[in-house]
């Protein structure tokens, strides 16, 4: 396929002096097919693995499309996890970095429903949540999805699996007709045909599947092994190898907080990887409390106020010279401070 530069697309200076910052200039192919689609208002499935560029797939044309002198809700981006929307918000807020007026949040479970609510109340254009939580703000009236133009489900296959067929059917509902819908999966299984058929248009089909998923010069293994038995074969493994760097992946929070206890009842051994732990639960913590935010390049004065609150509870809190175009909608700090 031949390769596509972002200055070739469709899209506002702005944009594209974010997608330089971040280092990127040519397209991957799910970003060269989708987007041009997406640009042009119609429906789309995309095909694609992690880590292909879906998250810029979608996040470009919804910056494109977003009114900033609108202040209802106008695109709605479904996750299967809460971490998925903090990494999808985050990078959506990279590349709007230089946009003004663009409001978004991520909502999900694990965080004070009231201070996503103070901030729906706010206005905001751009939502990042999960089934569950964007389940509860409608019935709570919280969330209103009737001038919603765009609805992404992101990795829809994981969220099918998890159960919320349902919630995305009920959500889907709630929203407009006229909207567009992009969806995008790793696998095409009949529930997610289904759904397509159901609420999308005519939808452009695009599909990028890798022939090699893996780095070939990166051995792999694995252990088929009980659930009891993790915690002892991983010790295991670490005596036997006694990496300098390693990485531990668990699927859910609750998982990574009971290893982290696992390791605290073991020996000392054991005490550096405590202390990672330890710091990916407070890096954890400080996304949590990090929700509404504003693209804006003209407020680097406000947002360095907004930080010193912070400041003072953490050394570790830092002011980059890149923190100047993106500030809180919030007066409070201590409710939802600054990304």
């Amino acid at each position: 396929m031949e390769t596509v530069r972002f200055e070739e697309l469709n899209i506002s200076e702005e944009l594209n002096r974010a997608i330089r910052d971040m280092g990127f200039e040519e397209t991957t192919p799910i970003q060269a097919q989708a987007i041009p689609h997406i640009l042009e208002g119609k429906d789309v499935i995309g095909q694609a693995q992690t880590g292909t560029g879906k998250t810029a797939s979608f996040g470009i044309p919804i910056l494109e499309m977003v009114d900033p002198q609108d202040q209802n809700l106008q695109a709605l981006v479904l996750c299967p996890t809460r971490e998925l929307a903090i990494q999808v918000a985050e990078e959506i807020r990279k590349l709007g970095k230089y946009l003004q007026g663009i409001k978004l949040l991520p909502i999900y479970g694990g965080q004070p429903i009231e201070r996503q609510i103070r901030s729906l109340k706010k206005g905001v254009q751009i939502i990042i949540g999960t089934p569950g939580r964007v389940m509860d703000h409608m019935r709570r009236k919280t969330l209103k999805l009737d001038k919603v133009k765009m609805v992404v489900l992101d990795e829809a296959d994981e969220m099918l699996n998890m159960g919320f067929r349902e919630d995305i059917e009920t959500i889907l509902k709630d929203t407009p007709k006229t909207r567009q819908t992009v969806l995008f999966s790793a696998t095409m299984p009949k529930e997610i045909l289904e759904i397509a058929k159901a609420h999308q248009n005519n939808p452009e089909i695009v599909k990028v599947v890798h022939k090699e998923l893996t780095v070939p010069s990166i051995e792999q293994y694995y252990f088929e092994v009980k659930e009891k038995n993790k915690f002892e074969i991983l010790t295991r493994l670490i005596d036997m190898y006694n990496p300098k760097l390693a990485l531990i992946f668990c699927n859910t929070k609750k998982k990574v907080d009971e290893l982290k206890g696992l390791i605290k009842e073991a020996n000392d051994s054991y005490a550096s990887l405590s202390v990672l732990l330890t710091d990916l639960n407070k890096i954890a913590y400080e996304i949590d409390k990090d929700s509404n935010v504003s693209i804006n390049p003209e407020k680097e004065q406000e947002h360095n106020i907004e930080l010193k609150e912070n400041e003072k509870n953490s050394s570790e809190v830092t002011n980059s010279k890149n923190t100047n175009d993106v500030s809180s909608t919030n007066n409070d700090s201590n409710d939802v401070p600054t990304f």
